[in-house]
């Protein structure tokens, strides 16, 4: 299960890393890269959204009225992701593989079997192409956007997560085997100040919060260890009338 989460995660950066907002610009021979503002990051998107929407204009008018009419913004999926699969339901399955490949977004040479399965499982690939329109429609969050939303200290719900934190001998046993986790690097270049940012801050952030865990169960171990016994609460009540 702790593989699966690791590659969950991998994943998840190497997706980070795709859609980061940066770009490169060459001038005589000499490469440069610049980082993109949130405005630039959403104008891109927006441009992908008025191609497509042309697109459909001009060759298949007749299935996609909504599409063609429809706000940038809904089509950039602006908290609604069910829009582009109900406007596209009338659309042939071979129109959806044409728009696609006009986007440079899958290969037309493949047979349409092989990509819209029409048995028991009827349309999952379909789904799966709709997926991939609607991820290279949606711009992704900003990196100073995410910061913003982290809090300063470790939430619980990372707290006791081994997927995130190394659970320490006192959980696992000084013989067992350490879980590998994902975590940020720093001895590698950064894409720009907020990449930056965000890797030093999830390492502060899973840091702080291994030392909370660490003395969490320290403090529950100890006694235990020392033998202390907890006085019942009819000792309790008696040696406050003694003190009083």
């Amino acid at each position: 299960m702790i593989i699966i989460f690791l590659l969950h995660q991998l994943l998840s950066r190497v997706y980070f890393l795709i859609d980061f907002p940066i770009t490169t610009t060459a001038d005589n021979k000499e490469t440069t890269h610049v980082a993109l503002s949130k405005s630039e990051v959403v104008a891109i998107y927006h441009s992908r959204a008025s191609i497509v929407q042309r697109m459909c204009h001009r060759h298949y008018a007749t299935y996609l009225h909504e599409v063609i009419y429809a706000g940038v913004g809904l089509l950039c999926n602006n908290g609604n992701d069910t829009f582009l699969p109900r406007a596209m339901s009338t659309l042939p399955n071979d129109a959806l593989i044409d728009i696609m490949h006009r986007l440079r977004l899958v290969d037309k040479d493949i047979d349409d079997n092989s990509v819209i399965q029409k048995e028991n499982n009827s349309y999952r690939r379909r789904d799966y192409l709709m997926k991939v329109l609607i991820h290279y429609l949606t711009p992704p969050s900003y990196p100073l956007d995410q910061l913003k939303a982290f809090p300063l200290d470790p939430s619980e719900q990372i707290l006791f997560d081994h997927s995130l934190i190394h659970p320490g001998n006192l959980l696992l046993g000084k013989t067992a085997t350490t879980p590998p986790l994902s975590m940020p690097k720093l001895q590698t270049q950064f894409l720009s100040y907020l990449d930056y940012l965000l890797r030093n801050f999830e390492l502060v952030r899973l840091e702080s919060a291994y030392e909370i865990q660490i003395n969490l169960v320290d403090s529950f171990d100890s006694p235990s260890k020392k033998n202390l016994t907890i006085p019942s609460s009819r000792q309790n009540s008696q040696a406050g009338r003694e003190w009083h």
